[in-house]
């Protein structure tokens, strides 16, 4: 027998041992074994065979996971609702060189004002984005953020549940007007979830091109390393395999960004059996709590560096607004300065040209007066 075939009877009966129960004894088992695979010799007697066979140990016994424990969360500091009132900012918007500075402003004081932190997913299309927030959400069966075998997530979609904000993106498959909408999404993000499915192996070219646009705009490699969690989604499908793949996606990422990343493996599929059958294991061996976990650590390690960096967003988009303001202004004195030139040119050439008739007329009341 190949090894691929000893891996998935393995696999079979590591599931037969999860439907016993998390401590069940070898007798338990077997039946459950019996009523999987019908068969009609002794139970015992086959159970027995299998084990030894593939010299296998007694009755495997999955060990209880144990529950990562969830921090309470200390949120971002929020910046002032307004900085400049709605009649000055109308004239901005009339004055400015540079509009697009207000609308980042705007953005940013209303980013600040949701109380929680701004989680946002990027990747391929179909990585299982939409599926994951499903799961983060508690919305396994109403499906929140909509999923299926087309692409049905066109412009941002947002949702606050407790302290996060998730915003599920486009996928980032072709360059193009949703590619453009992820990219805008990503730059408001506190955290960033970077969603790559396990089935497809390694990470592919357009995701490491994707990649390599946000190391060479985003300004600081190590920051978006920080806030970033790589999710590997079905994990379920490629357990086997899943080491192997992370291993290489790991080197990677680090060959982009000169860093390690932080990445997770999690199973929607085997979340949303768990929740549906009322099976703590298999939730747990979802790796979705753990993610969940690994959210709120990453948030308040996060937490001082966003508040921080929101009051120096604040303070360069209304330095860049004032130097805006500034340079109008010159050009504006600049365009005055040259009507006043124009006006005092053409001023002169009029009374050159006045000067120049008065003197005609005098010359000819001059000979007028002659005759």
């Amino acid at each position: 027998m190949s090894n691929a075939e000893k891996a998935r009877l393995l696999a079979n009966l590591r599931g037969v041992a999860e439907q016993a129960s998390t401590n069940s004894q070898a007798q338990n088992i077997s039946d459950t074994f019996q009523n999987k695979y019908n068969s009609s010799q002794p139970v015992i007697k086959v159970f027995d065979d299998f084990k030894r066979k593939y010299e296998l140990p007694d009755a495997p016994v999955i060990a209880p996971a144990k529950a990562e424990p969830i921090p309470v969360l200390t949120l971002p500091t929020m910046l002032p609702k307004e900085i400049y009132s709605a009649k000055v900012q109308e004239q901005l918007k009339r004055t400015l060189q540079k509009p697009q500075l207000l609308v980042d402003l705007d953005d940013l004081l209303l980013t600040s004002q949701q109380q929680g932190f701004r989680v946002v997913n990027t990747g391929l299309l179909k990585a299982g984005k939409s599926t994951l927030y499903n799961c983060l959400v508690d919305a396994v069966g109403e499906e929140r953020f909509k999923t299926g075998t087309v692409r049905t997530t066109i412009t941002s979609q947002e949702h606050q549940h407790g302290d996060f904000i998730y915003i599920d993106t486009p996928g980032i498959d072709h360059i193009g007007a949703e590619t453009q909408e992820a990219i805008k999404a990503l730059k408001t993000a506190d955290i960033v979830l970077f969603i790559h499915n396990l089935k497809s192996g390694e990470l592919d070219k357009s995701e490491v091109v994707f990649l390599q646009e946000v190391s060479k705009h985003w300004g600081n490699n190590t920051d978006f390393i920080k806030r970033t969690v790589f999710v590997m989604t079905h994990l379920a499908d490629v357990e086997a395999q899943s080491a192997a793949i992370i291993s290489q996606i790991n080197k990677q990422v680090t060959q982009i960004f000169g860093a390690s990343p932080l990445i997770k493996s999690i199973s929607s599929m085997r979340y949303r059996k768990g929740l549906n059958e009322n099976k703590h294991i298999l939730i747990e061996r979802s790796g979705v709590p753990s993610l969940v976990a690994c959210l709120h650590h990453q948030a308040n390690a996060l937490s001082a560096d966003i508040s921080q960096q929101r009051m120096a967003r604040l303070k360069s988009l209304t330095q860049a607004i004032e130097l805006d303001i500034q340079e109008s202004m010159a050009v504006l004195q600049n365009k005055r300065q040259e009507v006043a030139t124009q006006l005092s040119q053409q001023k002169a050439v009029l009374n050159e040209g006045l000067d120049k008739i008065a003197k005609e007329i005098e010359q000819m009341l001059t000979r007028y007066n002659e005759i």
